[in-house]
């Protein structure tokens, strides 16, 4: 009529929106969130396709920190064109503005350099900080060139010594 024996059983369902789920947790130590993100997708990788039926979903706190990493990127691109055109509209030139606006690579060299001395990785935080030191360095390079375009129309700025005219004449 009956029969006993040993085996195993499921003992807890979770289910998301009516959905069974499998759910995998982990805790990250001592690396940053978009490096393990990665080695996820590297093991989501290799685990192959999965059975038809079967979603494979990343849950927690990737999904949002590639978001604002995303947005922060095209907020800075938009930022970038935003400046450049009120930059020329102020110089009344594109070449002034793309001169104010040409150290940018200089200066993400620089963050850059900085960011692996010190070994912090490039999050909101370090972000808003090279954001804000590249404005205090974009003031400076618009006052100099600024200056330098009022003293080139005034004809007080010149490009050769005039003891270099003598020398080509």
């Amino acid at each position: 009529m009956a029969q006993v024996g040993y085996g195993t059983v499921v003992g807890e369902y979770h289910r998301l929106n009516g959905q069974r789920m499998v759910t995998l947790t982990a805790n990250v130590s001592g690396q940053d969130l978009n490096r393990v993100s990665g080695q996820l997708d590297e093991a989501i990788q290799r685990a192959g396709v999965p059975p038809r039926s079967v979603k494979v979903n990343v849950r927690g706190q990737v999904g949002p920190m590639k978001q604002t990493l995303s947005s922060l990127g095209v907020g800075l691109l938009l930022a970038v064109l935003v400046i450049f055109l009120l930059l020329a509209a102020n110089f009344q030139s594109m070449k002034l503005a793309f001169v104010v606006l040409s150290t940018i690579p200089a200066v993400v060299c620089g963050v850059i350099f900085i960011l692996l001395i010190t070994g912090t990785t490039l999050n909101v935080q370090s972000f808003m900080g090279s954001h804000h030191g590249h404005r205090g360095c974009r003031c400076e390079r618009h006052s100099a060139c600024h200056f330098a375009e009022e003293y080139r129309r005034a004809g007080i700025l010149q490009v050769w010594p005039r003891s270099t005219e003598r020398k080509l004449a």
